[in-house]
Order: structure tokens, then C-alpha cells, then sequence
């Protein structure tokens, strides 16, 4: 047989002795660290076995060392057919364990979650800036970089996955010596079998044997692990960005006010028919109005909509096919809306459609058409000038009033047009009404290009943008020069009409006062009616309530108004009006109703209810009307009634008794 022997230095007088065949021994000291070459004769079952025996023993003296006895000592025997071949695996496998980005490891495994590495990889300083011997010798270094939140999880985890005999799998942070925070990945996996007196390991060609002297503690309990241990912290921060990014494009999505919808465009022979809703937004709900679309299709919810939105199909389709982004406004017959929208497919058959509804402003601006239109085809002239008082719009009728072109006035003060018969005042009193932000109306006698005199009736007033800042102003003017010829006879009749006017006035304010003496009455009648009236809205709160009720109950108006009517209730009567409140909704009346109301003082008091609805012209309900009676004197009434009853029947008993008796 040919064996190797190293040693791990220790004190100066341990020995370490080997036994052979011949019952030799062939003793090293600690200072004799080397390679062993020699020969020794092993012979089991008449087979010759080449062996590689490293050997590492701890002072009898000492105490535990990761969970190893005094005195202990720990043998790996190697075997192979020859040495050589060892030698060279092993230098292969460096090799290998150089490349591997992560830290290489075996360790034993006790059952209290201690641990002792035996083997350390290469990469040990670049990843856990610890030393290969010092980590050796004291594992506890391991669980000291770990994050103290982490050291817990991860020892429960070792313990968990030798109990089960699984992979042991974990992320975990740690902390270097530097000071450095990263995040690693450690993986581990049982080699094999459990430890025990003469018994052995057998892990890639290698069988691990560990005796214990003096020591049956730890039999069958000690599992060996090898694993991995990679950093992990630039996929961390990778993860750690990506998240970020998405939730930023996911807020972005959720607080777009855009309405924003993704789907996937449907074919049918070649043509675009449908689409299906794959994520909307919020505003898309909001602004359209549908939940629950997603996972649809859009015919779903919109029947017939390729034909009835087709312009939109075409649009849609061509993003698609194209992948160029097209941004558009179109009238949806599907959404009886129109909309602002711009499309762009991120995908094959995919498509994004961000979009806003613009009917309101389509609606602006065609009220705007139609303003523009009013104002350029009113017959009146209008001019709208500068702060300056340069004319920068004039309209077709004050073209064809004055006789000049547009041209012509452009640029130009309105006063070119004077005939000079305008009193001087009208200007003065015109410009510092103007410059004061006020309104001005009053007549001019003007000149048209061609000489002739005219008369306008002329209104200016202030054009303020916003902010209140006064632009431009806006003028008014109207030829009222047939109107003038027709003046002293609308004089003449000015007088009578203010005579008719304070005749209607008149008629008016003895209407009105007719009309507030009736409304006082049925005040009066409503508020001291001998029954009680009040009125709820649809949530059963009062909005009315008359005096009569008021006195039967003990409250004051101020009390009642915006109150609960059931909160009046006792318990027994508030399941009933629930019932009954939806009925009289449902069927716009309900008669009778017994309930049995507390007063201000505490006292209760049984009344009747009648009760009506008021709804408006599209039969919605607006509020409820009701009566209510005083039923305390025809409770008291039924209670005699009753009483008298029973006191009937049971005289009637003791003489019907008092007869039989006697016979």
C-alpha cells in the first residue's frame, strides 16, 4: 500500500502515529508538516488499496471546537487506483473550482445548528472578505458577517433542511469586515448518509471518516454538506431597480389621466373584426364609464362595432400592420363619444390606444363655429380693437355699413370715421370709461366713404382674458338712422306704455300679495293641523316637519330636520319600517302603518302613519309626505277593551262553574 500524510500544525509535542500491516508505527512530529511517500502493507479481503490519509487532531486539553471533543481527532481517507490519477483529478478539479463565480464549501453539520467547515473555495476574500484558515478554524466567523435580521432564518433553515434531508436553499444578507452590505445565495446538499463510529461519507470519490475519542454524543446525528455561496447583490440591485421601474411605469399607468387601454387586435379572413381588452387604467373606467372590461371582447359590450366604428378598425389596423403610431380624433358610435387618441403597437397584433374623451370640447368648439359664424354674419357692425385703439377685426356688416374694405381699416382708430357732429365729450367720456375697465353705450353721427352721414348706436365694452387683464375691446354698432325718423312716434307712445308698466306692476304686487296671504294660510293650516305632517327623503331623514309633530314628540324643528325618522323608533319598530320605507318607494304609497316612537323625554308614544311619494316628471323620487296620528288614546281604549274582555270571560267562567255546582 502507498499512503500520504499531512498534518495541521499543532504543539510541538503531538504526535500523530499511523499503524501498518506488521504492526509497525512510523511517528511524526507537528514540525514535520509534509508529504509523506512510503510503503505499508494493507491487506483486506487479499485486495491491495492505495490510500491518501489526512489526518488533524485537537489538544487533549482543549475544550470543544465546533462541537468536537478534547482529544478528538478527524481522518479523510482518499482512495483510487493509483495516486497519480489522484493527483491529477484533483488538480483538474481546481481547476474547475477556480472558474465557478461563488465560494465552494463542505461542512459538517451538528444538530444544535453548529457547523465546521472543512473545505473553502478560492473566491472566499473576493466574496466574504474572510480568510480560508481563520474561517477553518472557527465557523462561528460565517454567522458573524451574517445580518443579525437574517442569522436566525438562516440557522432555522440549516436545521429545517437536514431534519428533512433536502436541498438547503436561502438568500440572506451579509455584512463584511469592511463594512460592505451584499446579498448572497447559499445552497448546500447532504453528500450522504448520517456520521457514525466506523462508518464513512462517500462524496466524489472521497469517504470522510471522523472518530471521536471517548465521545458517542454526537452518533448518528452529524450530516456533511457541500454547497455553494454565491453574491447575489448585483442581480439584487438589478431586481431591486427593476421593481422600481415598474412601479414606476405601473403608477404612471394607474395615475395617467389619459384613459390608456392594451389590447390585442382579432382577425377574421385577413380583416380586422374585434379586439380583446388585455389592460386598462383607471381613467379608462372613469372616462368610459365600464368596469370589468378586461379579459373582454370589445363586440362583447359593443355588438356590430367593426361596422358601426370602421373608421376606427381601419385606423387600428393599419398601426398594426405598419408599426407606425398614428394620432387621430374620431366621433365612436360605440361610446356615443368623441375622442382624442393616438395608437401605437408594441407587438404583433397588439395595440395601445391612450386616449381622451373630447366631446365636451368638440361641443366647445362647435359652439365657437357657431359664435364665429354669428358674429361674422350678424348684421350689426362689431370691431374689436386694441388697448390702443387699433382696429384688428371688423365684421362683413361694418364693411358694408362704412363702405370701406377690410384693408382699408385695419391698423386704423375707429375714429377715422367722424363727421365731426359728434359732440367731443362722447370720445372723452367713451375712452375713460374704456380705461377705467367699464362699459360704454351711446350714439355717434359718423361719415361713410362716400360722404354720407349716418347715425350708430354704438355699445363698447372691456375684453379681459383669465387673469382679468383687459386685451382688447369689443365694439357694438348699429345703424340706426331709419330708426331715428321713427323716434317721436315711439315717443308718443313711450308715455302710455309707462303708464301700462305701472298699471301691470301694480297687478303684479296685488298678485304677490294675494299669493304670500295664501301661502301664510296653509303655513298656518300645515303647521297647526291636528295631526302631525312630515316629510323624508329617500334616505328616511327629515326634510319637513309641521308644529303638531313637533309638540307630540317634544323637539324642536332644528332637532328633527336632517334626523333619521327610524333613530325615533323603538327597536321592535325600526324592522319594520325598514320593510315598509322600500315598499312605499316601490309602490308610491302605504297606508296604516302602526309604529311606536319615543319622545324627547323618553316616553313612548304609538302612532298611525300614512304616507305618499312625490317624484318628479321622470318619476324619480324626490321625497315622501306623510301623516301622522296620535294612537295613544285608541291603544289605551283596545288595552280596556281587552281588559274588559278578559274580565268578562272570566266572570262568565266562575259562573258557569257556580251553576254546575250548584246542580
Amino acid at each position: 500500500a502507498k499512503y500520504m500524510s499531512q498534518v495541521n500544525n499543532q504543539s510541538e509535542n503531538q504526535l500523530l502515529s499511523v499503524p501498518t500491516a506488521n504492526d509497525d508505527k512510523k511517528s511524526l512530529t507537528n514540525n514535520d508538516v509534509k508529504l509523506i511517500d512510503d510503503n505499508i502493507d494493507l491487506f483486506h479481503q487479499n485486495s491491495e488499496k492505495f490510500l491518501e490519509v489526512i489526518t488533524e487532531t485537537l489538544p487533549a486539553a482543549s475544550s470543544y471546537v465546533n462541537n468536537i471533543p478534547p482529544g478528538g481527532w478527524s481522518t479523510i481517507i482518499n482512495t483510487g487506483q493509483q495516486s497519480a490519477q489522484y493527483l491529477n483529478t484533483e488538480d483538474r478539479y481546481r481547476r474547475i473550482i477556480a472558474t465557478v463565480p461563488g465560494v465552494i464549501y463542505d461542512y459538517l453539520l451538528f444538530p444544535d445548528g453548529k457547523n465546521r467547515f472543512l473545505y473553502l473555495g478560492p473566491r472566499l476574500w473576493e466574496i466574504l472578505e474572510l480568510k480560508e484558515d481563520q474561517l477553518l478554524a472557527d465557523s462561528e466567523l460565517f454567522w458573524k458577517i451574517i445580518h443579525p435580521a437574517d442569522v436566525e432564518l438562516v440557522r432555522n433553515e440549516n436545521l429545517i433542511a437536514q431534519r428533512e434531508q433536502r436541498l438547503f436553499n436561502i438568500e440572506c444578507r451579509i455584512i463584511t469586515n469592511s463594512g460592505k452590505q451584499k446579498w448572497i445565495h447559499i445552497t448546500a446538499k447532504i453528500c450522504e448518509g448520517m456520521i457514525s463510529q466506523n462508518c464513512a461519507f462517500h462524496c466524489d470519490c472521497e469517504i470522510v471518516l471522523n472518530n471521536y475519542v471517548n465521545n458517542n454524543e454526537y452518533e448518528n446525528k452529524i450530516t456533511l454538506w457541500s454547497g455553494i455561496i454565491l453574491d447575489i447583490s448585483t442581480r439584487k440591485e438589478a431586481e431591486r431597480s427593476i421593481r422600481e421601474t415598474e412601479y414606476t411605469y405601473h403608477a404612471l399607468f394607474k395615475n395617467l389621466l389619459n384613459a390608456v387601454a392594451y389590447c390585442r387586435l382579432i382577425y377574421h379572413n385577413y380583416i380586422a373584426q374585434d379586439f380583446f381588452y388585455i389592460k386598462v387604467n383607471e381613467s379608462f373606467t372613469i372616462q368610459t364609464g365600464f368596469n370589468n372590461i378586461v379579459g373582454h371582447l370589445a363586440s362583447e359590450f359593443f355588438p356590430n362595432i367593426s361596422e358601426s366604428d370602421a373608421k376606427f378598425f381601419e385606423i387600428i389596423d393599419k398601426v398594426v400592420k405598419t408599426g407606425s403610431p398614428e394620432r387621430f380624433e374620431i366621433y365612436l358610435n360605440s361610446l356615443g363619444q368623441w375622442i382624442s387618441a393616438a395608437v401605437y403597437s408594441p407587438a404583433s397584433t397588439h395595440f395601445v390606444w391612450v386616449f381622451d374623451i373630447i366631446t365636451e370640447r368638440k361641443l366647445n368648439e362647435d359652439r365657437l363655429q357657431k359664435l364665429s359664424l354669428a358674429v361674422e354674419q350678424n348684421p350689426t357692425s362689431i370691431v374689436i380693437t386694441n388697448i390702443n385703439g387699433e382696429i384688428e377685426y371688423v365684421n362683413n356688416s361694418f364693411i358694408n355699413t362704412t363702405g370701406y374694405t377690410l384693408e382699408e381699416v385695419i391698423g386704423k382708430n375707429p375714429r377715422f370715421l367722424q363727421s365731426g357732429q359728434t359732440p367731443t365729450e362722447h370720445y372723452q367720456s367713451l375712452w375713460d370709461a374704456l380705461t377705467q375697465g367699464q362699459s360704454w353705450q351711446g350714439e355717434f353721427i359718423n361719415r361713410r366713404k362716400n360722404g354720407e352721414i349716418f347715425i350708430e348706436y354704438e355699445r363698447f365694452t372691456p375684453i379681459r382674458q383669465n387673469d382679468g387683464k383687459i386685451t382688447h375691446y369689443l365694439g357694438i354698432k348699429e345703424d340706426i338712422t331709419e330708426k331715428k325718423y321713427l323716434s317721436q312716434e315711439l315717443e308718443l307712445h313711450r308715455h302710455r306704455l309707462e303708464e301700462l308698466v305701472i298699471e301691470r306692476t301694480k297687478q303684479l304686487q296685488e298678485t304677490n300679495n294675494n299669493l304670500k296671504k295664501a301661502s301664510a294660510e296653509i303655513a298656518d293650516l300645515y303647521n297647526n293641523a291636528p295631526c302631525g305632517y312630515h316629510s323624508l327623503d329617500s334616505q328616511g331623514c327629515y326634510v319637513a316637519v309641521n308644529d303638531t309633530e313637533l309638540n307630540m314628540l317634544g323637539f324642536k324643528r332644528e332637532e328633527l330636520i336632517g334626523k333619521k325618522f327610524i333613530e325615533l323608533m323603538v327597536p321592535e319598530s325600526k324592522e319594520r319600517f325598514l320593510l315598509n320605507f322600500q315598499t312605499l318607494i316601490k309602490n308610491g304609497k302605504i297606508r296604516d302603518l302602526e309604529y311606536t316612537l319615543i319622545r324627547q323625554d323618553g316616553s313612548a308614544l304609538p302612532v298611525v302613519i300614512n304616507a305618499d311619494v312625490i317624484t318628479d316628471h321622470n318619476n324619480n323620487f324626490i321625497c315622501s309626505r306623510s301623516t301622522l296620528f296620535d294612537d295613544t288614546e285608541r291603544k289605551r281604549r283596545e288595552q280596556q277593551i281587552l281588559l274588559l274582555n278578559r274580565h268578562y270571560w272570566a266572570e262568565l267562567a266562575q259562573r258557569a262553574e257556580e251553576a254546575e255546582a250548584s246542580t
